[in-house]
């Protein structure tokens, strides 16, 4: 999991900027039998959490990184084609081009589209990922 602050960063930037389809984010109420329309479920993981300074005397006072990825799990109606998605996914990729959050310590990198992970159906939805590859310096 990702530590409180990058979540809640990263969240709140979601739901202030998105204007696409619905998002869900994890371990939240929701009724996807009920939904009609694309959305996608949101997980916000952290990877890895590391010290990447010496010198500051205790361990704990050096600088640390903190690493992890957003996955953007991106569902359509099965037999929808996927250009919805497609479209979803790089608005989505746009929105964290370049951006900085956390007085500049949260940025964001690589992005991917299905990473290698064949699309999925459960016979209502069809669904693939992409991700989001975030890094936060002076993680403390």
């Amino acid at each position: 999991m990702a530590s409180p602050a990058v979540y809640d960063a990263i969240r709140a930037y979601l739901e202030a900027n998105w204007q696409g389809c619905l998002l869900v984010f994890e371990n939240e109420g929701f009724d996807q039998g009920q939904q009609e329309d694309p959305w996608v479920y949101v997980e916000i993981i952290g990877t890895a959490w590391d010290q990447h300074s010496i010198g500051a005397g205790a361990v704990r006072d050096n600088r640390w990184e903190e690493f992890g990825i957003i996955m953007f799990h991106l569902f359509v109606q099965e037999g929808k084609g996927t250009s919805v998605i497609r479209s979803n996914a790089y608005g989505l990729a746009d929105l964290f081009r370049g951006l900085e959050l956390l007085t500049g310590t949260l940025t964001f990198e690589r992005f991917s589209l299905g990473g290698g992970e064949a699309g999925s159906d459960d016979k209502k939805w069809w669904r693939t990922t992409a991700t989001i590859e975030w890094e936060r310096k002076a993680a403390a």
